[in-house]
């Protein structure tokens, strides 16, 4: 019985070790990326166009270009290209 328990623990503990080396590559690989460039977020897009345009309400239409996360200055900073709201007439606002 002793014998089973201490498998169940190292499995655990190796299992968890993968993990935590996972996260740590995949953070360092983050790191990488934004410091040579930026990370498009073009992916998530839909979702936030979705999001704001529900607050927006139907009187307002939203359009967002390119999405990108960046490194700047005083850190990351979310950057929106081509970013427009406008009435449902037609008039643009920003």
């Amino acid at each position: 019985m002793k014998r089973r328990l201490f498998g169940a623990r190292r499995a655990a503990g190796a299992g968890l070790s993968f993990a935590l080396l996972a996260l740590i590559c995949g953070l360092g690989g983050l790191v990488v990326i934004l410091a040579f460039g930026r990370l498009n977020l073009d992916i998530f897009k839909p979702a936030l166009v979705s999001a704001l345009q529900q607050r927006l309400g139907p009187a307002y239409r939203l359009d967002i270009g390119e999405m990108a996360l960046e490194r700047q200055n005083h850190g990351l900073a979310l950057a929106l290209q081509g970013f427009s709201v406008s009435q449902a007439d037609g008039r643009r606002l920003i």
